[in-house]
């Protein structure tokens, strides 16, 4: 979360985490039967969970990396066919 701003908050949670046994964030906690005025800006962040050695690492960048690796390996797989093919 980039911004927020909570009217009448018990207590809010500053940065807040995912839980995944429950499968929700809590962001702030406000009195029952209060209605609830907020503004806020959200930035999204995807990573991986308990998966090493990428754990917490950005998604994005995890799988643009291992595009890149897998790139390089088909790239040289080629070149050293191409060096021991009996065709050329």
């Amino acid at each position: 979360m980039h911004h927020a701003y909570f009217q009448e908050v018990v207590s809010h949670y500053w940065l807040p985490q995912w839980d995944p046994q429950l499968n929700e964030m809590m962001l702030a906690e406000v009195p029952r039967g209060r209605e609830c005025v907020f503004s806020m800006q959200v930035k999204t962040f995807v990573s991986f969970g308990k998966v090493e050695p990428v754990m917490g690492k950005p998604l994005f960048g995890v799988l643009m990396e291992m595009a890149r690796d897998v790139e390089q390996i088909i790239a040289d797989l080629e070149t050293e066919a191409r060096a021991l093919s009996p065709f050329q």
